[in-house]
């Protein structure tokens, strides 16, 4: 079973936990990356983090909507060793591939993927997703649990190593996928993705996480599905503006990485390979509707199986299945995590114990 980093206490010192534990994951990690990101600009690293710091507003975005987040990066940096700048610039995993674009006007940095799913049902809500990086950070995949002090909120997020976020799930029933929408519009001023899924998450309410994706200006082209055990919200989020997304039959949702509702596309600069988007969504969408009376976590488990969602580490577009996530939003809330890809990596279960609030 891949470990669980247990985080907890005030801001700061879980970042220093979260270092701490995984210095020797996150150092090699952040280093080949620095080494890939200099050959596509053909620039020092220093230079990109200068240009990163002065030229987008990240950081004051943080600051606004997520203040706490700063103090947990922070934490990370001292855990680990390393530069505050060089961990928060790792924190802006989905900002990177846009950013670095529009620094030397060519096809994107990198290219990510994901397949996202799920159903509202009166015995067991399930959501779940293929979750699809470059597969040079093969090894970053990290879950981490997280309790907050003075409150009951617990968390499940998994992410890469020295990231405060990716996806995840609290123990109020409230569950976040994601999907890169690389072709939207971005934005300079926008809170970056890893943080805002955090902070989705330590709302204690699921209303008030929607109603806190609905408010924040967003940094990048992306997919939130923001669900419950009894309902969900898909909205496709560019700079400007967010579009509710559904399908048909109301009770289930599907995503990958193609914008349907949201028209808010870049022109002048190339658009990132989204990566057989629409295959996977029609084959998606049609599992969803011909597994009506046969929805379970097996079923889930063997759509995400697929190789029509699911990327193995040798294939050749230089992305593959990092995780894989199952979440049982009903009763007790529980994620089922494969690390790896699923076709070839078991999946292991973590339960959140309920409150009794909200």
């Amino acid at each position: 079973m891949p470990p669980v980093i247990e985080l907890a206490g005030p801001p700061r010192r879980r970042g220093q936990i979260h270092g701490e534990v995984l210095r020797g994951v996150i150092v090699p990690a952040i280093g080949a990356w620095q080494e890939r990101i200099c050959g596509f600009l053909s620039k020092p690293f220093s230079w990109y983090v200068h240009r990163l710091l002065t030229e987008t507003q990240f950081k004051d975005a943080i600051r606004h909507w997520a203040p706490d987040l700063l103090e947990e990066i922070k934490g990370i940096a001292d855990g680990v060793g390393l530069a505050e700048d060089v961990l928060f610039a790792w924190q802006l995993a989905d900002e990177h591939g846009w950013f670095a674009q529009s620094l030397v006007h060519a096809s994107q940095f990198e290219r990510n993927g994901c397949s996202a799913l799920g159903r509202l049902d009166p015995e067991s809500s399930l959501f779940a997703q293929n979750w699809d990086i470059p597969t040079v950070k093969d090894g970053v995949q990290t879950l981490l649990h997280i309790r907050y002090p003075e409150s009951d909120l617990e968390t499940l997020v998994v992410t890469q190593a020295g990231m405060v976020g990716a996806l995840g799930m609290n123990n109020h029933g409230t569950g976040v996928l994601v999907n890169s929408l690389a072709s939207l519009n971005n934005s300079t001023q926008g809170l970056p993705v890893s943080c805002l899924v955090r902070s989705i998450l330590e709302h204690t309410c699921y209303q008030e996480s929607v109603k806190f994706l609905r408010s924040v200006r967003h940094a990048t082209g992306q997919n939130y599905i923001l669900c419950h055990k009894d309902a969900f919200i898909d909205l496709e989020c560019s700079g400007t503006r967010s579009e509710p997304f559904s399908l048909p039959l109301r009770h289930v949702i599907s995503h990958t990485n193609t914008p349907y509702a949201n028209a808010d596309i870049h022109v002048g600069i190339p658009l990132a390979d989204q990566g057989n988007s629409n295959d996977r969504f029609t084959y998606l969408v049609g599992e969803l509707e011909t597994r009506q009376d046969r929805w379970s976590i097996d079923a889930i488990r063997s759509i995400l199986q697929s190789p029509i969602v699911c990327l193995e580490r040798n294939n050749p577009r230089g992305v593959f299945t990092a995780g894989s996530i199952i979440m049982d939003l009903g009763g007790e809330p529980c994620m089922h995590v494969a690390l790896g890809p699923p076709s070839s990596t078991p999946y292991h279960s973590y339960r959140l114990p309920r409150p009794t609030s909200c």
